[in-house]
């Protein structure tokens, strides 16, 4: 059976990952990793992944959209509509000012797999206050955005 029509598809497993599927029939996973070296922390990349079941993007490694010394969390994935897609994830400061504090920003990545916003350092924040902000959701705004609720 083949399937002609388009689909956005957004997941998420217990916080751990998320993924889309873009009008290209690519498929764009975004999901977080703690390094070996550092249990504690946690990181966000992603995938492309064609329709023919390869890699797209860089093969050999996946795309680090958040690998700060902070803890970067349960990412939700958007798409752009040109192909790229919108990650957005909890981000904890573990220290300065902000230290304890969560709040959840978002990253812009091309259809190229290249980080669009800030060249990938300091994410742009979507809610931001002395408050914890926790579990982003979120669906594409029909303009090249998106719409973010949280709690």
């Amino acid at each position: 059976m083949r399937v002609t029509h388009r689909l956005t598809l957004i997941l998420s497993t217990a916080g751990l990952g998320a993924l889309l599927s873009t009008a290209r029939a690519d498929v764009i996973v975004a999901y977080e990793v703690a390094p070996r070296d550092k249990p504690a922390d946690a990181d966000i990349y992603a995938r492309l992944l064609k329709p023919d079941g390869t890699l797209g993007w860089n093969a050999d490694e996946a795309l680090a959209v958040a690998t700060s010394t902070d803890i970067e969390t349960s990412p939700v994935v958007v798409p752009d509509g040109a192909g790229g897609a919108f990650v957005i994830y909890e981000y904890q400061f573990t220290e300065g000012e902000h230290k304890g504090d969560t709040d959840i920003v978002a990253q812009h990545i091309g259809a190229d797999g290249t980080l669009l916003w800030n060249q990938g350092e300091a994410p742009p924040p979507v809610a931001s206050s002395k408050s914890k902000e926790y579990h982003p959701v979120a669906i594409a705004d029909g303009a090249g955005g998106f719409i973010v609720a949280y709690g």
